[in-house]
């Protein structure tokens, strides 16, 4: 269900965050990766670079706390826990992409459509 999707996301990122302190620490990015147990799986490795440097270790937090409180919205507030999931995985999306395009020299989604982040 919902929470096991969140519980997922938040090992997900624990293992990003845990990566970003590595290599902020002055560890090459393999090496970070290399110490991860379990190790991430090798078909996925490219796709956890991409990640890892994407998602520093103060918006790897972020998503956690985000992940975190969607958990206890889905145990605590009787609102359909599959909405409150998907909410939570679209923000945490939308900040990569936004990230992802910012970084790629474009503008962000937020600013290209006029939203407020």
């Amino acid at each position: 269900g919902a929470v096991a999707i969140l519980r997922a996301g938040q090992r997900h990122f624990q293992r990003l965050h845990l990566v970003a302190g590595l290599t902020a620490a002055g560890q090459p990015l393999d090496t970070a990766m290399r110490g991860l147990r379990p190790p991430v799986f090798f078909k996925k490795i490219e796709a956890f670079k991409r990640q890892a440097r994407l998602w520093t270790g103060e918006h790897a937090m972020a998503a956690l706390s985000r992940l975190s409180e969607a958990e206890l919205a889905c145990k605590t507030t009787g609102l359909p826990a599959d909405t409150i999931c998907a909410q939570a995985c679209l923000g945490i999306a939308l900040r990569a992409q936004g990230r992802a395009v910012g970084r790629a020299g474009g503008k962000s989604a937020g600013r290209a459509t006029g939203r407020r982040r």
